[in-house]
């Protein structure tokens, strides 16, 4: 008999971005485990295009919405004062307001759910709990971190054994840096005295990698195991045997952020444009969904300036269109992120499942790299020097037509699968 458990996620499909696909891959393949998963999650009935469609408010109703193997509990999402007048108005008026309101939040959140705009996901979680006491179990998936707040009280007020799971590591991030402002480093301090009183209520934690885990061990003093974000296998198979582009062609899918110094790879990619394509227009380089962050892509156009018609960019688009984009390309790219260990990005492993050659550059001499040393397409690259390489070595193979030769070792794209790591996660259940 299957055993019922909740999943208190923010983000969950049709939500389009990338976060979503972790509690999801759960969601399709607990049954298989033993486990009957109801999640609890937000609406989004809107479609996201741009940072302000998250912060919109939605539809008003419950939906309920029952799959074969799970169902879900969409819940309505009211914006705040501070999110309207963002959506509204941008950063042309109201600013101090905002910054008002946000400073306001980010303390109370603390000690009280009423400043938190889905405050309703807990009072959701914490009532069909309660009414269904042969649920024993939940997992709490976050960011935002909040959302651990929301575990702690289920603990609390229902003794419920609950799994803190991080799919990015929160006070012990080294993206966003220490800030010497004082009123941040307040709210720093809040933060921290939270993480560690919420997640001490957890009987586990789980997070994407072994740094990671590591640091949040020692953070929170919970022991704390890997669950990678892995690939959906269905959502390969619909491309198999499709046609690669005409163009010799690298993707690089989703946000780009300032840390990942793209203009090392950039540099490679305009030498090697130099070499070959001054006459027979054969190389690109897509980015589905840089738009989304308009200085990202401002970014990355002043440095092509003289190369624009090599570049493609767009909104954000359909998962199936990126996976398609991503099927029809000679190469993948991974940027690193500077001085920062244990950030393997979800798209590593749905590259992996595309079987296609991997660049990754600048490498992180970690979790990428590691990860890609048993990867028979995989290049590692430090320099620009590397990366060149890299790029004319493919571009060789694409003009001698041998890209066909190319096979990726299948034992090895096997074991990164969603449906793995279900296995693993219903393991850790199991054993509480």
């Amino acid at each position: 008999m299957l055993k019922r458990i909740v999943i208190v996620a923010y983000f969950f499909p049709p939500c389009n971005l990338t976060a979503a696909q972790r509690a999801l891959g759960w969601a399709k393949y607990f049954k298989g485990f033993g486990y009957y998963p109801i999640i609890i999650t937000r609406n989004w009935d809107i479609e996201i295009n741009n940072p302000k469609d998250t912060l919109k408010t939605t539809e008003q109703s419950v939906k309920h919405i029952k799959h074969d193997d799970y169902e879900v509990y969409y819940l309505p999402y009211k914006a705040n004062l501070r999110d309207r007048l963002f959506t509204k108005y941008g950063d042309t008026k109201f600013v101090f307001i905002r910054k008002l309101l946000t400073f306001f939040e980010l303390i109370f959140q603390n000690f009280t759910n009423s400043v938190i705009p889905f405050r309703n996901i807990y009072e959701f979680a914490y009532n069909y709990i309660k009414q269904n006491p042969d649920i024993k179990l939940a997992v709490v998936t976050a960011n935002p971190f909040i959302l651990f707040r929301f575990g702690y009280l289920l603990n609390k007020n229902l003794k419920i054994k609950w799994i803190a799971d991080y799919r990015d590591d929160w006070n012990t991030s080294e993206i966003n840096k220490q800030s010497n402002n004082s009123i941040e480093q307040i709210l720093k301090s809040l933060e921290r005295k939270s993480e560690k009183k919420w997640v001490n209520s957890s009987s586990i934690t789980t997070t994407v990698s072994d740094y990671y885990a590591s640091k949040i061990s020692l953070f929170t003093n919970k022991k704390t195991e890997v669950l990678l974000n892995g690939y959906f296998e269905d959502d390969f198979i619909i491309n198999e045997g499709a046609e690669l582009s005409k163009h010799f062609t690298i993707v690089y899918n989703g946000t780009l952020y300032p840390t990942q110094k793209i203009e090392l790879f950039l540099s490679a990619l305009k030498r090697l444009i130099d070499l070959h394509d001054n006459a027979n227009d054969s190389i690109r380089m897509i980015f589905p969904g840089l738009e989304y962050d308009k200085t990202q892509l401002l970014r990355v156009s002043n440095y092509m300036k003289g190369y624009e018609n090599k570049i493609i960019t767009s909104p954000r688009v359909s998962r199936a269109e990126v996976i398609k984009l991503q099927t029809e390309a000679h190469a993948l790219l991974m940027i690193a992120h500077d001085n920062t260990k244990g950030i393997p990005s979800s798209k590593l492993y749905e590259y992996i499942a595309l079987g296609k050659p991997i660049i990754v550059c600048p490498t992180d001499n970690d979790i990428i790299e590691n990860t890609l040393a048993g990867y028979n397409l995989g290049y590692s690259c430090e320099t620009e020097e590397k990366a060149f390489a890299a790029l004319k070595n493919l571009y060789e193979i694409f003009k001698h037509n041998q890209y066909k030769e190319l096979k990726p070792d299948e034992d090895f794209k096997n074991q990164f699968s969603r449906k793995k790591q279900t296995e693993k996660l219903a393991a850790i259940l199991n054993s509480l």
